[in-house]
């Protein structure tokens, strides 16, 4: 499904529901490209820009493990638009799902400049750090992650475990509990 959609319905440059039909596809992935109108007359507003039909696209790629050519088109994004902390952020993503987790923390660190309060960003630098053994600066970012959102399960539960990588295991039952 993925590969129909990055194939087909990303490069598709029409807005017509009767265009989306005649290629196969279900009339409300219009969505996905903006504008036109639903079946029933009703108007579809404009909702993606390039940037964003890119971002889904490079999504796509991902999720068919093409993590080369996902990475590629965030760099597209980018060259365009350098400033857009998401865009690193899941650039960040790709790569370390890449196992590149170097680079990474790279895109991470540009994520953060653009946005230092970016919790997401925070935690996912944390998490390419743990898995580069370096422990201490793991801790540090996620102890930045919860400051800016201390309701994240996800970020107690990582710090717990690499307190516990650091023997630290008193505390990292601690943070397991507030997970």
């Amino acid at each position: 499904m993925a590969r129909t959609i990055a194939a087909t319905v990303l490069p598709l440059q029409e807005h017509h529901v009767s265009a989306l039909q005649a290629r196969g596809l279900n009339p409300e992935l219009l969505v996905l490209l903006g504008g036109g109108t639903w079946l029933d007359g009703s108007r579809i507003p404009r909702v993606a820009s390039r940037a964003a039909l890119l971002s889904m696209r490079a999504s796509a790629l991902q999720q068919m493990a093409r993590h080369e050519e996902a990475v590629s088109l965030l760099d597209r994004i980018l060259s365009a638009c350098p400033q857009h902390a998401t865009t690193w952020n899941n650039r960040g993503n790709m790569l370390f799902e890449a196992g590149r987790a170097e680079e990474a923390v790279q895109s991470y660190e540009r994520a953060i400049a653009h946005n230092p309060g970016y919790a997401e960003a925070w935690h996912n630098r944390a998490s390419a750090l743990a898995g580069l053994k370096r422990l201490h600066e793991a801790l540090a970012a996620y102890d930045k992650a919860l400051a800016l959102c201390p309701q994240s399960a996800a970020s107690w539960t990582n710090r717990g475990n690499t307190l516990a990588a650091l023997h630290r295991r008193e505390e990292a039952l601690v943070d397991f509990g507030r997970a």
